[in-house]
């Protein structure tokens, strides 16, 4: 082989090896535009601001742009699994919830409500075994001075678990 032909051999393997999008974005997407809550489970404040969610029950599984981890989360008959609260709203606001979810085993849900009313929902079940996009399709109408709830439950059972990422809970203009 020519001395030619191992020098462009040496150049065109270095260049494919800088190409973007041969190294996994590290870096978690960040919140939406409208975002009123956000988590990636990246920092020490995504968890803290959790209940049942803590650094043993992170994982090195990420959706796309998913950063480095998730929350595992894993069945039990006392519910909620992990949940976290924020507000009072100072006016009313129309809202929408999106995650990443993953199931492991069986079906789980991220479900959206006032404190005060769990029966005004949203609700996204978690059933694909693959990362998948899930976004309510319809919007939550949370009242001035109301609190709302992040609830992520797996199955009510010991079998139950899921993986979730990058949850937003964001504004309906």
């Amino acid at each position: 082989m020519s001395p030619h032909r191992i020098i462009v051999q040496v150049i065109a393997i270095a260049l494919l090896a800088a190409l973007p999008g041969c190294q996994r974005n590290t870096s978690p997407a960040g919140p939406s535009a409208g975002s009123l809550f956000f988590s990636s489970f990246e920092e020490t404040k995504d968890i803290s601001q959790w209940y049942g969610v803590s650094l043993e029950s992170l994982r090195h599984d990420t959706p796309p742009d998913g950063g480095e981890l998730s929350a595992f989360v894993s069945g039990a008959f006392v519910l909620p699994h992990a949940y976290s609260e924020f507000g009072p709203f100072e006016t009313d606001v129309n809202v929408g919830l999106r995650c990443w979810g993953k199931s492991l085993a069986d079906t789980g849900v991220v479900l959206l409500h006032p404190t005060d009313n769990d029966s005004t929902k949203l609700e996204l079940k978690i059933t694909e075994k693959k990362w998948t996009l899930y976004e309510s399709d319809k919007n939550l109408v949370v009242r001035q001075g109301q609190k709302l709830r992040v609830e992520m439950n797996s199955a009510i059972s010991d079998s139950g678990a899921m993986l979730i990422d990058l949850v937003d809970v964001y504004r309906i203009e």
